[in-house]
């Protein structure tokens, strides 16, 4: 899985961006859901400085 963790993060994150038609919001109350939001972005950022793999470039 070395090398695919940031990309496999980024594709859950893609399919809540799909999910987006749901009303988060009323689920989780306005500022969880900003919380949420804040962390899926922080664990992006961990992931990729502790990544020693280049990102995909072009099928390379």
């Amino acid at each position: 899985m070395k090398g695919y963790r940031t990309l496999v993060f980024n594709a859950a994150v893609a399919l809540v961006g799909v999910a987006q038609a749901f009303d988060w919001t009323s689920v989780l109350g306005g500022q969880q859901a900003g919380v949420i939001v804040t962390g899926i972005g922080i664990v992006g950022m961990v992931l990729r400085s502790v990544t020693t793999t280049p990102p995909l470039t072009g099928g390379k």
